[in-house]
Parts: C-alpha cells; sequence; structure tokens
C-alpha cells in the first residue's frame, strides 16, 4: 500500500490531456456527465464545518498560481469559449438534460401551488405596518421617479434655465417630488393637462378623469401639496404642458422673472 504523500511533487498522468487528444479523458467524462445526471449534490442542505472552513483558508493561503495558470484565467474570461473550446453537439445536450433538474418545479406542482394559496387570506389582513415601516415606505417612495423619463415641456424649460445659468435639480425627493428644484426653497410642476385635470379642458369637478377619481379630487390633491410645502417653507410655481407648448419662449421669460424675483442670482 502506497503511504499518504508517495506522489508528492510527481507530474500527474493526465497533466496537459484534453478529451480531444486523449480518448481515456473523454471516456471518463462522459461517464462522469452521464451518472450525475439527475442526481443532487451530496452537500445539498448540508456546511462545512468551522474546522473544515478553516483548513481549506489555511491550503490557499499563501499559494501563487504559475503565470500559464493567469494567462488561462484571462483568456478564459475574455472569451466565449474559454481556449477556444467549444462545445460538441452531445455535450450541449447532456447540459440540457441536466438543466430539467435544477428547477424541481414541474407546470403541475407549480398549478398545485397556486390552487393551494386560492381562498386564503393574506398574511397581512387583520394586521398594520409599524410606525418605523411606514416611515421607511415614504421615504422610498420620495426616490421613486415617474414617469421615468422627462416630458418634452420638462426639457424644453431645463434648457432654458441651463442658457440662463441658473443651477437645478430634478425630481428631488420631498413631497410632491417637484419636477425641477432651485436652492433654496423653489419647487416647480410642469402639470400635465390629462394628469392633472387642466381647468380649461376639464369644466365639471365631479367628471370621473380615470380609475375611481374625480376631476375635483385630482385639484384637491394638488391644493393639499401645495400647502404642505408652503408650511415647510417651500415656494411652488405650477406651468401647464400646454402653456409651454403654445409660446415656450414667453412661460420661459415669466418663470426666469419670477425665479429671479425670489433668489439672488
Amino acid at each position: 500500500m502506497k503511504k499518504k504523500g508517495d506522489g508528492k511533487g510527481q507530474i500527474p498522468w493526465n497533466k496537459g490531456l484534453t478529451k480531444e487528444t486523449d480518448n481515456r479523458i473523454k471516456l471518463a467524462s462522459e461517464k462522469i456527465s452521464t451518472s450525475c445526471l439527475g442526481r443532487t449534490s451530496s452537500m445539498k442542505g448540508k456546511h462545512h464545518t468551522q474546522e473544515s472552513n478553516q483548513k481549506n483558508r489555511e491550503k490557499h493561503l499563501n499559494k501563487k498560481q504559475s503565470s500559464e495558470t493567469i494567462k488561462k484565467r484571462k483568456i478564459t474570461m475574455n472569451s466565449k469559449y474559454p481556449l477556444g473550446y467549444k462545445h460538441t453537439p452531445e455535450a450541449i445536450k447532456l447540459i440540457k438534460e441536466a438543466r430539467k433538474y435544477q428547477n424541481p418545479h414541474t407546470p403541475e406542482a407549480r398549478l398545485k401551488m397556486i390552487l393551494a394559496q386560492l381562498g386564503k387570506p393574506s398574511p397581512m389582513k387583520g394586521r398594520h405596518h409599524t410606525v418605523e415601516a411606514n416611515q421607511k415606505n415614504r421615504e422610498k417612495r420620495l426616490h421613486r421617479v415617474f414617469p421615468k423619463k422627462d416630458s418634452k415641456p420638462e426639457k424644453m424649460l431645463q434648457l432654458a434655465l441651463f442658457i440662463n445659468n441658473i443651477k437645478f435639480t430634478t425630481h428631488k425627493p420631498i413631497i410632491g417630488q417637484p419636477d425641477i428644484f432651485i436652492e433654496p426653497n423653489i419647487c416647480i410642476f410642469i402639470d400635465g393637462d390629462f394628469w392633472h385635470a387642466n381647468p380649461d379642458k376639464y369644466k365639471n369637478p365631479n367628471k370621473i378623469i380615470r380609475r375611481n377619481k374625480t376631476v375635483g379630487d385630482v385639484w384637491a390633491y394638488d391644493i393639499k401639496i401645495n400647502h404642505e410645502l408652503n408650511k415647510l417653507g417651500y415656494r411652488v410655481i405650477r406651468i401647464w404642458e400646454s402653456d409651454i407648448k403654445k409660446d415656450s419662449n414667453i412661460i420661459a421669460k415669466n418663470i426666469l422673472n419670477l425665479i429671479r424675483s425670489m433668489i439672488i442670482i
């Protein structure tokens, strides 16, 4: 019987051999691939002990990779096909078969899971978020930008401010999330005619504009935002998008004059 460490320093018999150059490697690889199909990992659900983790760390400490190994790693990371090798059709077929077992839930199992949840009450039914959780949710919502892209009227006004060297930020995470914010306290909202119910186009306050919201509800919400911002010391300017589209130059001049009267530029 060979003692442990007898082969230390010897070159392994399979060093440098590949499936393409040696039939023994090819047969062994195919045998391992087919034997592992459908099997779960021997370590599934298990964890290494602290002692074994420490041993693994000690083994890898102060180990330096050879220049050849480093070169191979770089080629592997920068290439779609590592070292120029491509999977054979047979290998691709085996990989696809193996992947079938990665997702344990079949369509039938998923359907059963869905049916099992039907009729069950929500886990939050009868419960309430804590004050801290509500505060966290409010802060997260303030950082959400909706819509994600600036509208054309917003971009037009931003350009006018930029040309006149007025510094501003967009979608500041405060109450109402102003479209444009100018330090120290100027909030500019470019209101869409539909989303904010322009009175020139929506005369009846009881008309339902979207879902269960009436025109009056939309107006009341905007007034509420204005009041809350005013209480905190902010000054609010609201502009209708249709006014900017009609004559952007006049609107821009008026807004610039108004801003200059509020701050020192």
